[in-house]
This record gives C-alpha cells, structure tokens and sequence, in this order.
C-alpha cells in the first residue's frame, strides 16, 4: 500500500520538524506549509490524505484554511486535524463549525497525535473504499449506453437537462445534486436485461416488455447499499411513473411521486424522443414539444413542472448546456 500523504501547516520550521520526527517510522510522507495560502495550494495539488493545521498563522489563519478547504469539493473530504493552544469552548464550536474533523491542544503529547492521525485515516480508507464503489457502480450505469451506440450521451443529457429544470423550478443545491445522481443512475438495472431484448427492432412480446419494465426495481437494489445513493433511490425506482398513475412500477399519482423523480422523468422522456431507437427515427424537437404538451393535457406530467420545461428547453444556449460535463460529487461525467 502506497503511504499516506500528511501535510503539515504551521508557520514555526520547528513545530513541522518535531511533528515529522515523530511520525517518520510509520507508513507516511510528509509536505510542509508555512501558512494558510500554501496550504491551501498543496492541499488542491497533491491531495493530501490528512492535514494537521494549526489554529494561528499568518495570512490566513486555520479556522479560514478550513472553511475554504470544505467550501470546494476538490478539497472539502480531506480529513482536518486542527493542532491549537485555544481550548475554550468558543474556539471549539469554532473548530466545529469551520469543519475541523478534530484537534489537539498544545503542549502536544505526541502519543495523542500518533492515535487521532491513526483513526481519521481509518476513516479516510473507509471513505476512499466507499467512494470506489460509488465510482464503479456510476461506471456500471455508463455502460448500459454501451450496449445501444444511439444511447450513448443520454443519462448525461437527462442529468443537465434535469439540472436545469431543478434549478429553474427552486430546488436546493444538495436536492440538484441528488437529481443528478438519479438522472446518471435511472437506467442502471437495464444492465440485467438481455440485449436480444433491450434491442429488439420490433415490438416486445408481453414477457418481454415485463423483463423491462423490471429494470428500475433491479437498479434500485444495486444502488441500495451505497450510502451516498440512498437519496437517489425514489428517481432510480420511479422515474417511468407518470403523473394520472398509469406508470410502473408502483401505479404512484399527483404528488405521490416525489418532485425530483418527476424532474428526471421529464427529462428522460423528452431526451428518449430525440435519439434514435431500433424500432424508430428520433423524433424532432418541435414533435417531440408537441408529444410533452398533449401527453400533460392527457395528464401524464405535472403541468406547472412542464411549463418550467419549456422554458428550459427554448434556452438559445440548451444544446450546449445539456453537452457539459456532469458533476457527481468526486465523479466527473463527460
């Protein structure tokens, strides 16, 4: 195993010194930074594995290192272990509140550093281990587009598009993440289906349209022991509901089916109707307009949702838009 990389911040050479003597027969390397600026530059370009920051320093001080450090997602996982001579309550709240995993007071007895270095990299492998998976299982997803070359780009499409209409119609920032997680994951249980199936140039035989119309049950058993899907479930199982009731697979209506799996459905029907089947063209946009808008007054979709669709749909710049990469916390989709 590769050894951990501990970034040391503290503007006394001595401080830094003492502390990477110490801990230089364990299974580490070590990177210096003198005050908050360079701390901040090392932590974005070598990726620490544990920072030990210390309260006071100039330039920035540690309280604003860590609040910067939690502020940008290539940097807010990184464990944080403040070394402090404040120990009154204030400056613990502080500490919490800054994002600080943990601290220790000065004089520092060495032992206690070794033992809280020890157990927040425990939890950085558990979290590295966790993100792995979360990382393969959205690479599983990716590639049930490999299996049809006229999906290929369509999760991806349906997270911006999806995105956008989140943001337009006042979602939370964390409730557009989890829609774009849903959105990348929704065809994840297709994976299970046979291709002779999934590409059937004609019309699907009863038993075979029931093999389908299993995949979002399937995709939400695969997604279910990751911790960081867990918000996304209702999307993955839910997202061929329609809104009069007559989707699968648990017949939800009306405002039983949760404002974001009726987000990402949009999206996907919309997005379905622009590519190409094995079974037919795409169909044009202003079609494909026309379908959305007769499909809502037969009430399939939420028609305020709808309205916020198309808005989002006659942006000049959507095509664009929905060609971004995607976000996905530590996962970039392209």
């Amino acid at each position: 195993m590769a050894p951990f990389k501990i970034l040391i911040a503290d503007d006394l050479s001595e401080n830094r010194k003492l502390i990477s003597t110490f801990l230089k027969n364990q299974n580490y390397t070590f990177l210096e930074a003198s005050n908050g600026p360079e701390t901040i530059k090392y932590a974005v370009e070598e990726a620490p594995d544990i920072i030990l920051l210390d309260a006071i320093m100039p330039g920035m001080t540690g309280f604003e290192v860590s609040q910067w450090l939690r502020a940008h997602e290539q940097t807010e996982a990184i464990p944080i272990l403040m070394i402090t001579a404040l120990s009154d309550i204030d400056s613990k709240l502080k500490s919490i509140s800054a994002g600080i995993d943990d601290f220790v007071s000065k004089p520092v007895d060495m032992q206690e550093l070794h033992l809280r270095v020890r157990t927040l990299l425990r939890i950085k492998m558990l979290t590295d281990e966790l993100d792995y998976a979360e990382k393969m299982i959205i690479g599983l997803a990716l590639s049930v587009e490999d299996k049809d070359p006229n999906m290929q780009g369509h999760s991806r499409r349906i997270a911006n598009y999806s995105s956008l209409l989140a943001d337009d119609f006042g979602l939370s920032d964390d409730d557009i993440r989890t829609v774009r997680k849903g959105a990348i994951l929704h065809d994840i249980g297709k994976i299970a289906i046979q291709d002779n199936i999934l590409m059937k140039p004609g019309p699907l035989l009863d038993y075979e349209m029931n093999v389908v119309k299993s995949h979002p049950e399937i995709g939400e058993n695969i997604c279910k022991p990751v911790r960081a899907f867990r918000s996304a479930l209702p999307i993955i199982r839910n997202h061929l509901e329609r809104f009069n009731g007559t989707g699968y697979p648990d017949h939800l209506q009306g405002a039983e089916i949760p404002v974001m799996t009726r987000i990402v459905s949009i999206a996907d029907s919309y997005d379905t109707m622009l590519t190409r089947k094995s079974y037919r063209p795409p169909h044009p946009r202003d079609e494909a307009v026309s379908i959305l808008k007769n499909e809502t007054q037969n009430g399939l979709w939420d028609k305020e949702m709808i309205e916020c669709f198309m808005e989002v749909i006659h942006n000049k710049d959507i095509d664009e838009l929905v060609l971004q990469p995607v976000r996905l916390d530590k996962a970039e989709i392209k």
